[in-house]
């Protein structure tokens, strides 16, 4: 059973920031359904790395998004340092896994769904009435 079920209520209006979200889950879901199983540990790191990995190319298109979309700059600012700020998190988590920390999981846990499912719906959300008009978004298409 998945851990993070996709619903359309997670939605930015942007199909191709819908489908890396998407993506994301996806991710987070093979993760628990590793860590569930005691898949081996270097498994579960790959699969972080995975995600970490993906959230990088992910924030990178969303910026660009806003950088498109004319998103207001203080905004697109703090967008921005919250990105930074779930990088530097997830590092400093994958330390604590590789340490052998026992916390760590229960943190990983807390951290992933605190910031995918809060991220998507709090921050991610505020920037979808300037993408309307991006329905047909892609980054590399993107003039900035």
């Amino acid at each position: 059973m998945p851990y993070i079920i996709w619903s359309d209520f997670f939605s930015v209006g942007v199909p191709y920031i819908d489908r890396q979200h998407q993506r994301l889950i996806h991710i987070v879901n093979d993760f628990y359904a590793a860590y569930r199983s005691n898949l081996p540990e270097h498994l579960i790191f790959q699969i972080l790395n995975q995600l970490t990995e993906y959230a990088e190319e992910h924030f990178r298109d969303e910026e660009r998004l806003m950088k498109a979309a004319k998103y207001p700059r203080e905004e697109y600012e703090q967008h921005i340092k919250k990105h930074e700020k779930l990088l530097l998190d997830i590092f400093e988590i994958n330390d604590q896994l590789s340490t052998g920390n026992k916390r760590a999981i229960f943190n990983l846990e807390l951290f992933l769904n605190t910031w995918l499912i809060r991220h998507i719906l709090e921050t991610d959300k505020l920037y979808q009435p300037y993408c309307r008009i991006l329905h047909n978004f892609n980054p590399s298409e993107a003039k900035l």
